[in-house]
């Protein structure tokens, strides 16, 4: 009987079950001489983009209509991004791989308005996903801080991800009132692939 690792390369056969294995599965050998075919690790599905990295961002986020939100406006820097793809141009991070993500954004905003509350939250294709944070802010050249996170259950491959900007009814905020998101570092990662 000749020895697996002794046959030529032009008689080596395709991994049992590669028939039946999804689209961009890996193999993963269990080391008791089997394996499974499985999704990548969630570590390699990434993005992270910035925003006034070098000087600050002047792109104002016009809230035309309150308690909507609208992206944050500027022009974003890609960081980093394996097995993602980011859209500088409008801040989006985008998914490739379906399942749970992680998001994570810090802020530094000023407003056109005094004295008003900011409202903050991810949008997934748009829509706020994953909660709100709120921020009041003194006068229009006072610069406020702040940092969120969220978890993104059961995102398809092909949504995206981008950072929200809101005033609220009665907080303070008119419509027509601007936001400037002066810095940010906005990134997310996958957690589980479904």
């Amino acid at each position: 009987m000749t020895d697996h690792k002794a046959i030529p390369d032009a008689e080596l056969h395709e991994p049992k079950g590669v028939a039946g294995a999804a689209a961009g599965t890996t193999y993963h050998a269990d080391g008791a001489g089997s394996g499974s075919w499985s999704l990548p690790s969630a570590s390699s599905q990434s993005a992270s983009i910035t925003l006034g990295k070098t000087a600050n961002n002047t792109s104002a986020t016009t809230i035309t209509v309150l308690d909507t939100y609208y992206p944050a406006a500027g022009t974003f820097n890609e960081e980093d991004a394996e097995g993602m793809t980011t859209t500088v141009a409008t801040g989006r991070l985008n998914v490739a791989t379906a399942g749970d993500y992680d998001a994570d954004a810090s802020i530094s905003i000023i407003s056109s308005r005094s004295t008003a509350v900011v409202c903050f939250s991810f949008l997934v294709d748009g829509v706020a996903t994953g909660g709100r944070i709120r921020r009041k802010i003194g006068t229009g050249s006072d610069v406020g801080a702040i940092a969120i996170h969220a978890h993104l259950h059961g995102l398809a491959a092909a949504n995206y991800i981008q950072l929200g900007i809101t005033f609220l009814t009665g907080e303070g905020g008119v419509a027509g009132d601007t936001v400037t998101v002066e810095n940010c570092i906005f990134n997310a990662h996958l957690t589980k692939a479904s």
